[in-house]
């Protein structure tokens, strides 16, 4: 071979391997990246062009056969139009628009995708074209809408939604069936309903004619099951736990004035004895309740107390489970038979063993009942106060009360929030009749009793037009009309109020101060409260000495400070505000969630109805966790919390007494629930 093609050859090959080094060092030596960005280069052919023999060696360099530059890939490879950015497919197709119409390319479309097999794809572009403009928006909101997942509901959801909407077997079955026409499968069976309730019953409850009952063992077990899967923890963090106690407020509440159905009673064996038809009735209920309170515990590493759960809404239903229910009257001897019975199953309760051999040890507060049931418990009169022994000629005597004795044991109760209203309330209503006629204690005469009755009606009328409220109305089956929503309207427009009544309006106000520090769910401080009850009670004496203070009010103002330091959590905290709403629960449960075949059945539902509403997971998955607009404490509430909480903003300091779903109603003498069989 000649010279000049020897050096012809050697050049190529010399730019070939070049040219391989380059790519292959763009890909960073590494084997698949060449191949997949070098592709088309690889399979191009490199021929060589051997010289013709004919040929002379003197020939021209150019008049050789020599390789073809084709063979060798020179510049950026030509990319596939699919793989081109919008930019560059803009660029290319613009001589294309140049050229021809849109009808042409949106014709010329079509008939591509028909010829494609493509046809759907042809019919929307015709639709989206050829038709009314809204056409494509319909397409594609149509699109956008089969895009979108629908979620189901749970079976522990659907329940906890029937809890929330007070939904009825039938109303729920509509529900899904107008979901399911609708194409909207959302809700589950009622089968799968059931399986979730059957998870919320705690084992071996009892059910009879006369009421239903649980063993407590069995219900605070249930109650921490059920908790600890609420709380999803895991069980790394279960194992570093120790010492988890779980603190309970219980009580219990009596209430009459209830249904009394056409079922007839059967002798039946009960826990106290062999009872007749004569002894119990349906139209009274003596219920017991707990509330779960806080779940707290320590890491094995540390003795430091963590709260892993903590009850928002302590005052509220949804949290109240239900020890025993009874058809019997609140009498002195039921109260201190069935609490002496629960307290003996409280000091023989065993700790709860959970998963991954996490114990849980159970302390409780009996707080969740009224001044009727402390008077019974601590065998006081109710005119006298229950921890000093005060006598009701000696309530406005300073000197007597301060050197009193006082009994602690008794502040174990509380100072019942809720009840404080109402019997406040009551009060300074019954100085106001009183006011300027009969500012003594003295008997009154026929003409002093006609005239305290037209200044009542006065007053009632007065509060009725301005502020909207009913007090001291009888009403049938119920007592009357003050109820503590009532006494927190009252407290609030002390304005108002003190014009209508003619009551000091400081007084009124100073009373809302300390009610709402009761009902609040935050420390207070006890030596600040002491002096401000302190100051109130001079005011009361120096304003009205001639007026007896109710034992309640008393115990208020003199016995409160106390009671807040004993007490193991904010005294708000241990309201029986749940306890007295729970009656109204058992009003709408036994008219719509319960058979009425039998009185064991409908018992048996009550009771049912009772868990389901009350359980920690299902309350867990309730939509109504949402926290309601409170009233927010005033200034100078806030300067009777502890130094922790005194630098919270008022927005963030809100009563706590608002907190149950259903309003409740008492009875003026004991503040006992007399709800009428239709009241809803």
């Amino acid at each position: 071979m000649c010279e000049d093609y020897d050096k012809v050859l050697e050049n190529k090959i010399s730019g070939y391997c070049n040219s391989l080094n380059k790519k292959w060092t763009s890909s960073k030596r590494t084997l698949n990246v060449f191949r997949k960005y070098n592709e088309k280069w690889l399979n191009l052919n490199f021929n060589i062009g051997l010289p013709p023999r004919e040929l002379h060696c003197n020939l021209s360099t150019s008049e050789m056969s020599l390789p073809s530059t084709s063979t060798v890939n020179v510049g950026r490879p030509i990319k596939p139009f699919i793989q081109c950015s919008d930019k560059t497919k803009r660029r290319k197709i613009k001589s294309i628009l140049n050229e021809n119409s849109k009808d042409k390319i949106i014709f010329a479309t079509k008939t591509i995708l028909y010829s494609d097999g493509n046809r759907a794809a042809a019919d929307l572009l015709k639709q989206s074209t050829e038709y009314s403009p809204q056409r494509a928006l319909k397409i594609k909101h149509t699109y956008n809408n089969r895009l979108s997942v629908v979620k189901p509901y749970t079976a522990d959801e659907a329940l906890a939604l029937i809890i929330d909407a007070k939904l009825t077997k039938f109303s729920y079955s509509m529900l899904r069936k107008g979901s399911k026409q609708r194409k909207a499968d959302i809700y589950p069976s009622y089968n799968k309903i059931k399986e979730s309730k059957i998870k919320c019953y705690p084992d071996n409850y009892k059910v009879n004619e006369y009421g239903a009952s649980i063993p407590l063992q069995n219900l605070v077990n249930h109650t921490a099951k059920r908790l600890l899967e609420s709380l999803n923890i895991s069980d790394q963090n279960l194992n570093e736990l120790k010492n988890l106690h779980l603190h309970f407020k219980w009580g219990c509440d009596g209430s009459s004035g209830h249904s009394e159905y056409h079922q007839k009673f059967i002798e039946t064996e009960v826990e106290s004895g062999i009872v007749s038809m004569n002894e119990k009735c349906d139209g009274n209920l003596f219920l017991f309740s707990l509330v779960p309170l806080q779940l707290e515990g320590s890491k094995n590493n540390s003795d430091s107390i963590s709260v892993l759960w903590k009850n928002q809404k302590s005052s509220s239903t949804r949290y109240c489970r239900p020890i025993k229910f009874l058809f019997e009257k609140e009498t002195a001897f039921n109260t201190k038979s069935e609490v002496s019975k629960i307290k003996k199953e409280i000091n023989e309760l065993k700790p709860f063993e959970g998963p991954n051999s996490v114990k849980i040890n159970f302390f409780f507060y009996l707080t969740m009942v009224d001044g009727k049931i402390i008077n019974t418990l601590c065998n006081s009169s109710s005119q006298t106060c229950n921890i000093c022994k005060c006598f009701p000629k000696d309530m406005n005597n300073l000197e007597i009360i301060y050197s009193l004795k006082c009994n602690d044991d008794n502040l174990q109760y509380g100072l019942s929030p809720l009840h404080a209203w109402i019997k406040c309330l009551e009060c300074m209503l019954h100085i106001a009749y009183k006011k300027g006629i009969l500012e003594s204690n003295k008997r009154a005469s026929v003409e002093q009793k006609n005239e305290m009755a037209i200044q009542k009606k006065k007053i009632q009328n007065g509060l009725w037009v301005k502020l909207g409220i009913k007090v001291d109305k009888v009403v049938q089956g119920k007592g009357t009309s003050n109820t503590g929503n009532i006494g927190r309207r009252f407290f609030e427009h002390a304005k108002e109020v003190s014009e209508i009544t003619g009551l000091n309006k400081i007084l009124i106000e100073r009373f809302k101060v300390i009610l709402s520090i009761l009902a609040c769910s935050y420390n207070v401080n006890s030596e600040k409260y002491d002096n401000y009850a302190k100051d109130t009670l001079k005011l009361y004496l120096q304003l009205y000495p001639w007026y007896r203070m109710p034992p309640s009010v008393h115990k208020i103002l003199v016995h409160g400070s106390r009671a807040i330091q004993l007490a193991h959590f904010p005294i708000g905290i241990l309201s029986e505000e749940a306890q007295e709403a729970r009656n109204k629960d058992y009003i709408r449960f036994r008219r719509q969630n319960t058979r009425k075949t039998s009185r064991i059945d409908t018992n048996t539902d009550i009771l049912h109805m009772f868990l389901i509403s009350s359980d920690p997971l299902i309350t867990s998955k309730s939509t109504q966790n949402i926290k309601k607009k409170n009233n927010a404490l005033c200034s100078e509430a806030m300067n009777l919390l502890s130094d922790i909480i005194e630098t919270h903003t008022t927005r963030d300091l809100e009563l706590d007494s608002n907190d149950s779903t259903e309003d409740s109603e008492f009875d003026s003498s004991d503040c006992s629930i007399d709800i009428d069989s239709d009241e809803s």
